[in-house]
């Protein structure tokens, strides 16, 4: 998920340049690479996300929130901003979610670990506190 999210951010910005360029080529180039990260991300996310809910309905749930969501959301911006705009934005938002996803999924990143016993007040046990 890692390389699939710094790939999907760098198409991102391929896409987005070949917006403002205006170029077909760079654009389809750009997509390419999109396509390549968002689904490698995917998939990582995909096992992530798997064990949540029940057995039954994981494929529903994924399915649902990984495209339908995004996708009706940019419809309805792009009423509203029009497609130039709700591309960009639309592209930004994808950028930091993977830019997330990438720096959490990064293979130095190590979630805080509690190395040490609560402290209770008054020198007492946890134990102690508990039953008081």
């Amino acid at each position: 998920m890692f390389v699939g999210s710094l790939i999907l951010i760098a198409g991102l910005g391929v896409v987005v340049y070949a917006l403002a360029v205006p170029s077909t080529a760079l654009f389809f180039l750009g997509t390419m690479i999109v396509g390549f990260g968002w689904g490698s991300s995917f998939m990582g996310a995909f096992r992530m996300v798997s064990s949540l809910p029940p057995a039954g309905q994981r494929a529903e749930v994924i399915a649902y929130l990984g495209f339908s969501v995004p996708a009706v959301a940019a419809g309805l911006a792009a009423t509203h901003l029009g497609l130039h705009t709700t591309m960009v934005l639309f592209s930004a938002i994808v950028a930091v979610l993977a830019a997330v996803a990438a720096l959490t999924a990064a293979p130095w990143f190590e979630p805080a670990q509690a190395t040490s016993t609560p402290r209770c007040p008054n020198g007492l046990s946890a134990e102690t506190w508990r039953l008081a």
